[in-house]
């Protein structure tokens, strides 16, 4: 299956959200229950694949409503 531009846009854009929120996250964890290996593994193998696919979702609908050629 290819990507659309836009499809593409969504998923690069949802990519880098998920890593600025992975940051984030690092200032916010409980030092108590969890560690720093722990958040960043959570972030990264969890947070950023669901950032990228809602990105492209979101890519997909956004042409779907401002389809070119209109």
């Amino acid at each position: 299956m290819r990507l659309s531009r836009g499809m593409l846009a969504g998923g690069m854009l949802g990519a880098v959200l998920g890593v600025a929120f992975t940051v984030l996250s690092l200032f916010q964890y409980d030092s108590e229950r969890t560690t720093v290996g722990e958040v960043v593994a959570v972030g990264l193998l969890i947070g950023v694949p669901i950032s990228m696919l809602a990105g492209v979702i979101g890519g997909w609908i956004w042409e779907l409503i401002f389809r070119p050629g209109r």
